[in-house]
């Protein structure tokens, strides 16, 4: 697209007056990216279905912002639908990214609906590479959150931290995922300062990765807190190679739900050569007193900014439906295109 009539565009949408951009002559540096993601999934006695694999369309930049070593930074992500033709709607399964903020080497400050750092840092480093969206999936409550406050610290040799807070009565993905049924109200009743907190590490040097993160909600109407601990590492070796691990310990002290206790892991090996990979995953939880165990096999083959990935999981579950993890196998065959 013409990054003139993109600058127009990102600036109209965020209502910031054309004329008076034009006097003060600020630059605008955005980018329109999208990626379309298709699959058919074919569950074990079920017939099988097109399906959308979180297919989103978004625009994302930089504003200069008139002053030394800051830069105003912005984001908007949405959901499309490749199955109905249509834009997802705005639920916490289909909301994404809107926020803002400003970034310089002192470090990155913004607010709205986003990634919380700590997701990016172990989840999505260490999620074994998989496209679909079921074999993808592990209970990740902590990712995109709305109404959040976030700083992240500049890379100090390799090591980054940040904190962040989710205010204005939302309990986010915790409160949809978690607390299910249980009033919103919840949320909006708290009278502590934030409902939810979140630190998080990360430290990079060579082909090796490790994070940690620690989100918990601050909920004054119930009996304790809702804690969820990630630990995630992975290392690539220069054969193509590449090792992922994760661990994470949920407590539910709330008195609310259907649980008290979860514990995930997580192990994943990749090999790729130029472009094709194959990739194999387990992942074991115990949900109090409940097992489940999932093994993943897939193979992807990228074709510029293409892939075609075929993907295979087999679920064991005690508990049924928990977590998207029920008793099936799973066969995945999906095309994704991004631009």
């Amino acid at each position: 697209m013409n990054k003139n009539v993109l600058s127009l565009l990102v600036a109209g949408a965020m209502t910031v007056p054309m004329a008076a951009q034009a006097e003060m002559n600020f630059d605008v540096d955005a980018d329109l990216y999208g990626s379309i993601r298709a699959g058919v999934n074919d569950f074990s006695g079920e017939d099988a279905e097109f399906t959308d694999e979180l297919s989103r369309l978004g625009v994302k930049g930089e504003v200069d912002m008139g002053l030394d070593d800051v830069k105003g930074i912005f984001h908007y992500e949405g959901r499309l639908r490749v199955d109905t033709g249509e834009f997802a709607g705005s639920g916490e399964d289909n909301a994404r990214l809107a926020y803002a903020g400003a970034k310089g080497s002192w470090g990155t400050v913004q607010g709205g609906r986003m990634w919380l750092p700590g997701a990016i840092w172990t989840h999505l480093m260490a999620g074994g590479g998989f496209n679909d969206v079921q074999i993808n999936d592990s209970h990740n409550v902590h990712h995109r959150m709305p109404n959040a406050i976030t700083y992240i610290s500049p890379n100090l040799g390799g090591l980054q931290a940040s904190a962040s807070a989710v205010l204005g009565g939302s309990g986010g993905r915790i409160g949809d995922s978690i607390f299910g049924t249980v009033d919103s109200s919840n949320f909006d009743d708290n009278d502590e300062n934030m409902d939810i907190y979140a630190v998080a590490l990360q430290y990079n040097i060579g082909g090796f990765h490790v994070g940690a993160t620690r989100t918990s909600t601050k909920l004054d109407d119930y009996e304790g807190d809702y804690d969820v601990n990630t630990v995630a590492a992975t290392y690539k070796f220069d054969s193509g190679i590449s090792l992922g691990g994760l661990y994470q310990d949920e407590s539910n002290d709330t008195g609310q739900g259907s649980f008290e206790d979860v514990e995930i892991y997580n192990g994943s090996v990749q090999y790729a050569y130029k472009d094709t990979s194959v990739r194999a995953m387990y992942t074991h939880q115990d949900v109090d007193d409940a097992e489940n165990n999932r093994v993943s096999l897939g193979v992807q083959q990228i074709f510029g900014k293409t892939r075609l990935w075929l993907e295979y999981a087999d679920v064991d579950s005690d508990n049924g439906l928990k977590y998207s993890l029920a008793s099936s196998d799973l066969i995945s065959l999906g095309f994704r295109v991004d631009f």
